[in-house]
């Protein structure tokens, strides 16, 4: 048995066995190993457990898009699994390119893990993953949510359950891993561009820091993402009874509007108020991208006093009244998912 197949079997428990799992397959080596791991672990522990491969096909690198499909195909039919492939169509969602490609994926595997009947979404994100998501938040600005990283485990509103089990594992081992099977794996020449900002971070700015100021940065990033998680933890329980007094109103243009009662909330500390609107913004699936320190800070002196309507990035739009905070949301920024998306709970 190979090194990281048993640190594998010793951290995943038996909840997900006896259930059908879709792994979001690329081609590339964190989503094969991550294939290679469930498939030598479930059904050689439990033959219930169904696994299905979804592989996205974004379409932008043509002839090699296609052979990355091809070959998703085939290590399917090799390991003796079902695959469901799809080419996206990105102009059907707004955003820049990376955020674009990010909705029209993770829209793709919710559809089509309803559509087969599996109750776990699987991505291969690593633990370099998580610091790279940790420092670009950073650098865009972020809150105490922001900071506590992407989590191994989150519940979608359909049901539905986002797993991220390699989040603990580096990809150098996860290299080692693929070696050491002799498995093979795509290359996407587009992850050593640098048009592309978390492949900037990747490239550039991360080695800076190691070199420059302090080699053992992603330990320093991954304690305050512990830190932050733990924080959040508590602060999630408090946020949780402000939101049960938000009104979410899904109108019959196709926008939303949100309603806070001043009376209800004026308690929330104001340490708290920002991550409070940081929360409604992640709750409805709404761009953040462009939202920096200015804009969640006029957000939180509205809900401290009455202020006309303002437009905030993605044209949202925000009142506040003597007695009541409205936020108008227009068709084409509430209907956007994400993998942080959780419209439909009268708000993915």
């Amino acid at each position: 048995m190979l090194l990281l197949e048993q640190q594998f079997s010793r951290q995943h428990p038996e909840r997900w066995f006896d259930f059908t799992l879709l792994l979001a397959v690329s081609g590339g080596a964190d989503s094969v190993a991550m294939l290679r791991l469930f498939h030598h672990w479930y059904r050689k522990i439990t033959p219930q457990t169904r696994l299905i491969i979804a592989h996205a096909n974004h379409g932008l690198r043509g002839e090699e898009s296609d052979a990355d499909e091809q070959f998703v195909r085939n290590l399917g039919a090799s390991l003796g699994l079902p695959v469901v492939c799809e080419r996206l169509d990105l102009a059907s969602f707004s955003g820049g390119l990376e955020e674009t490609a990010r909705k029209a994926r993770y829209a793709f595997l919710e559809k089509t893990a309803l559509r087969v009947g599996a109750r776990y979404i699987v991505t291969a994100h690593t633990q370099n993953d998580q610091v790279e998501t940790i420092l670009h938040r950073i650098l865009r600005g972020t809150g105490l949510e922001g900071l506590a990283g992407m989590a191994p485990r989150r519940v979608l509103p359909s049901g539905l359950i986002l797993l991220r089990p390699l989040l603990s594992t580096r990809r150098e081992a996860i290299l080692d891993y693929l070696q050491e099977l002799q498995q093979p794996y795509r290359t996407d020449i587009s992850n050593f561009s640098n048009d592309f900002t978390r492949n900037r971070i990747r490239q550039e700015l991360l080695p800076l820091l190691q070199t420059s100021f302090n080699p053992q940065i992603e330990d320093a990033l991954l304690r305050l993402r512990s830190i932050a998680s733990e924080t959040h933890v508590w602060v999630d329980a408090e946020m949780a009874t402000w939101e049960e007094r938000l009104s979410w109103e899904n109108r019959a243009d196709g926008s939303l509007r949100i309603t806070l009662k001043r009376k209800d909330l004026e308690k929330i500390p104001p340490f708290l108020q920002k991550e409070f609107f940081r929360r409604i913004w992640s709750r409805g699936g709404f761009s953040q991208q462009k939202m920096g320190k200015r804009e969640w800070d006029i957000l939180a002196e509205m809900l401290r006093q009455e202020s006309p309507p303002r437009l905030f990035p993605g044209n949202i739009s925000v009142e506040s009244g003597k007695t009541f905070l409205h936020i108008h949301v227009p068709r084409e920024s509430s209907s956007s998912h994400s993998d942080e998306n959780v419209w439909g709970r009268g708000i993915f």
